[in-house]
């Protein structure tokens, strides 16, 4: 399947030298970069931070695959569904979400596309069988299952539904859902029990989509630390070779007032 996504490096962002400086003095953390890589949707033109997928095994109703982008400012992104998948058979579910890896990240290698699910599934035998079976067509890019921020906790699906609610809600709305998606209606079939006391197997398609916005919400892999050392007292390029050009754009050289970082990252 061709890959409908296209990776661009952009010119390095900056972060302010004062900036810097002041959360050192105050014990804060460093300020963070987004990277500088953008993710071009060749169908649409829309620009992504990054991109991901949610799994959910299936239980309860069918197992199910879904794309996230990350969108906008990177301190403050907002969130947009992709495209979903969903099956009774584990093997066609599989298939689902590696066709959907090849059109949506295949070309994603300086953030790369992971799927979060739980990786520790009696199911995932089905994954060593299918991976298997690419090997054996030649194809190299595996099928793999990352942990998510809540894997193993008892009160995984609850808070899975935490983290969607608060990004769907109607003030923040920083999770957008397509025309043609499933997922707003299997919101509205959760009861408050079934919110409270349900697990991941109740319904895949929360736990898919739960999985990936727990793990973009708390990995922010778009984002890097700044980790420079600058004090109140010298200057950040003191006792560096500034006749080196790639020290002066990474320090900021030449009284530019901020630090550049190159984007070949």
């Amino acid at each position: 399947m061709k890959c409908i996504i296209t990776e661009k490096i952009i010119q390095g962002p900056g972060v302010n030298v004062a900036a810097v400086r002041i959360a050192n003095l105050n014990g804060e953390p460093l300020p963070r970069l987004t990277q500088a890589v953008r993710y071009v949707n060749t169908e649409t033109s829309e620009e992504y931070l990054a991109l991901a997928g949610g799994f959910g095994w299936l239980g309860m109703k069918p197992g199910f695959a879904v794309v996230v982008a990350v969108k906008g400012d990177g301190d403050a992104p907002h969130f947009k569904v992709l495209d979903e998948r969903e099956a009774w058979d584990v093997e066609e579910l599989l298939r689902a979400a590696y066709d959907l890896y090849e059109k949506y990240g295949i070309n994603c290698r300086q953030i790369p596309f992971l799927w979060y699910g739980d990786p520790e599934s009696g199911y995932t035998t089905f994954i060593h069988r299918f991976n298997e079976e690419l090997s054996k067509g030649g194809i190299h890019s595996m099928f793999v299952l990352a942990h998510t921020p809540y894997q193993g906790s008892p009160d995984a699906f609850p808070l899975y539904l935490q983290t969607i609610y608060q990004l769907v809600d109607e003030k923040k709305k920083r999770l957008n859902f397509g025309p043609k998606s499933m997922l707003p209606s299997y919101l509205r079939q959760l009861s408050r029990a079934t919110a409270h006391r349900g697990d991941e197997h109740t319904l895949p398609a929360i736990t898919a989509l739960g999985s990936v916005m727990s793990a973009l919400t708390s990995y922010t892999p778009w984002l890097i630390d700044v980790s420079m050392p600058v004090t109140d007292d010298h200057e950040p390029w003191e006792g560096r070779d500034m006749t080196d050009p790639f020290n002066q754009a990474l320090y900021g050289y030449e009284g530019t007032g901020h630090i550049d970082i190159i984007s070949d990252m």
